[in-house]
């Protein structure tokens, strides 16, 4: 099956959904300017690759969790295991 850019924001929503109640990584500014909200998860695409990173800062700096730009199924497998390892946090907190 082909990994596409819309598989793998579905699983990038779901990490967000998991850890924060909600899927939304921006929040509007009093100068209604776009501003990253800092821990949540975005999907980076460059250099014909993807990359699974978290914002860092209000300035819209990121950590990158592959450590640069891969192929669509690298991403896939990370987002994978990481749902998967939130969803055991989260049945063993309950």
């Amino acid at each position: 099956m082909r990994i596409t850019k819309k598989h793998l924001q579905a699983k990038i929503d779901t990490v967000n959904h998991l850890l924060f109640n909600s899927t939304e990584t921006h929040t509007i500014g009093e100068d209604k300017s776009l501003k990253p909200i800092v821990g949540r998860f975005i999907l980076s695409q460059a250099y014909g690759g993807y990359d699974v990173c978290s914002y860092a800062n209000e300035g819209g700096g990121v950590h990158s969790y592959l450590h640069g730009h891969g192929p669509a199924r690298e991403a896939n497998e990370f987002l994978r295991g990481f749902i998967s390892a939130l969803q055991v946090k989260k049945d063993l907190e309950q």
